[in-house]
């Protein structure tokens, strides 16, 4: 077996169970010339895997690119239906149907600014300006009380935009 250098080896997570494994490694191989493509699949698990290079250059450029996101292409109605279930179709791409939401702005601060960005609807962001500093009685019945109607509203407007509407923490 043949050992390459960390820098040109690139982890790939999360991926969902119904992706096209021949799609992904076309979108890859745009980045440069790819010695090695293994994706663990199967059972409950998110699916994920790893792409290697002939060097680091293709690493950094994908990685210089994120957030990594590629279109569907296919037309699988089953595919499609499943993808809906988690995101929704805007402007020619997914968006992530969520509502994140925490006391602290710093948080948010780091999420509507850093990589994934992208994939958030931005009216989906709410925060307080300060934190309860790991009180459960202030997050909860202060500063979360102040946020609660605007909360609600978020998520009963995402809510009702779902056909299969899940809740999660």
């Amino acid at each position: 077996m043949v050992r390459h250098p960390d820098s040109h080896q690139l982890f790939i997570g999360s991926l969902p169970h119904e992706v096209d494994k021949s799609e992904l490694k076309d979108f890859f191989q745009n980045y440069g010339n790819m010695v090695e493509f293994r994706i663990n699949s199967g059972g409950t698990l998110p699916n994920f895997g790893f792409v290697v290079f002939d060097d680091s250059e293709p690493v950094q450029k994908v990685l210089s690119n994120r957030p990594i996101m590629w279109t569907y292409h296919g037309d699988s109605d089953l595919k499609l239906e499943c993808i809906n279930v988690y995101y929704k179709a805007s402007g020619g791409r997914y968006l992530a149907c969520a509502v994140l939401m925490d006391l602290e702005p710093g948080t948010m601060d780091s999420a509507c600014s850093g990589p994934f960005r992208q994939i958030f609807r931005p009216d989906n962001f709410i925060f307080g300006q300060c934190g309860a500093r790991n009180n459960w009685a202030k997050g909860y019945y202060t500063e979360g009380l102040k946020l609660m109607e605007s909360v609600m509203d978020v998520v009963r407007k995402e809510a009702e935009s779902c056909d299969c509407c899940r809740v999660s923490s």
